[in-house]
C-alpha cells in the first residue's frame, strides 16, 4: 500500500522547482541557465521514471553542460527536491520518512538514490513567487553518517502513519553534508557554499 498521492504539494513543488530552475540551480552548479536541462522523473511518466521515482527517491535529473568537459557533453546529476511552505520554515530541519507503518514496508530513506539533495522553502502556499531558502545537501554523506551513527537526529511520526528523521540545518553544515545555501536577499547573504574550489 502506497501513501496517498498529494497533488496540491505535487503542484506546490512543480511550481517551486520552475523558480528553483532560474534561482537556485545556476548558483548551485555555477553554470548560466542554458547550460542547465531538466528531466522530471514523475511516476506518471514512463517506466524507467517509475524506477527512478519510485524505488530510488530521484525527482529530477538535471543535466549540466561545461566547455570545461570534453565536447561540451553534460554530466547528469541525480536529485530529490523537497519545497516546504513558510510555516516549516522556523523548524530549519530536513526531514526524510523511515517507515510506512500503514503498509509495513520502507520509505524514503532506504530508496533514496538520489546524489543531490535539494530543499528548500517558498513564500506562498498555491502560488510561490519567490523562494525564501534554498539548500544543496549531500545525500550520500547523510546516508553514510546515519549509517555509521555520527550525525544528531531525532525520530518522529506524521499524520501519514509514517515515521521521519529531522535533521537540524545547523547539524547538517557541521558535519560537511551541506554544499550550498541561498537566501531570498535582504534577509541574510545570498549564497553561502561550501564546496572548495
Amino acid at each position: 500500500m502506497r501513501t496517498q498521492f498529494d497533488v496540491i504539494n505535487k503542484s506546490f513543488t512543480d511550481k517551486c522547482h520552475l523558480i528553483a530552475q532560474d534561482k537556485f540551480y545556476p548558483v548551485l552548479f555555477a553554470a548560466p541557465r542554458k547550460n542547465l536541462d531538466f528531466v522530471d522523473t514523475s511516476l506518471a511518466v514512463g517506466d524507467k521514471e517509475q524506477i527512478l521515482d519510485g524505488q530510488m527517491a530521484v525527482d529530477r535529473l538535471v543535466h549540466v553542460t561545461s566547455s570545461a568537459l570534453h565536447n561540451n557533453y553534460p554530466l547528469e546529476f541525480t536529485v530529490q527536491e523537497r519545497f516546504r511552505r513558510p510555516s516549516y520554515q522556523g523548524r530549519q530541519d530536513v526531514t526524510i520518512t523511515v517507515w510506512n507503518y500503514a503498509s509495513n514496508l520502507p520509505s524514503e530513506l532506504y530508496k533514496l538514490n538520489a546524489g543531490i539533495f535539494v530543499y528548500g522553502y517558498a513564500n506562498d502556499s498555491y502560488n510561490p513567487t519567490d523562494l525564501l531558502e534554498a539548500y544543496a545537501i549531500d545525500t550520500t554523506r547523510v546516508l553514510y553518517l546515519l549509517s555509521i551513527n555520527k550525525i544528531a537526529h531525532s525520530i518522529q511520526k506524521n499524520k501519514k502513519n509514517q515515521s521521519f528523521i529531522g535533521i537540524k540545518m545547523d547539524t547538517l553544515r557541521h558535519t560537511g553534508c551541506m554544499m550550498v545555501e541561498y537566501y531570498c536577499a535582504p534577509v541574510k547573504k545570498e549564497l553561502y557554499s561550501y564546496l572548495s574550489f
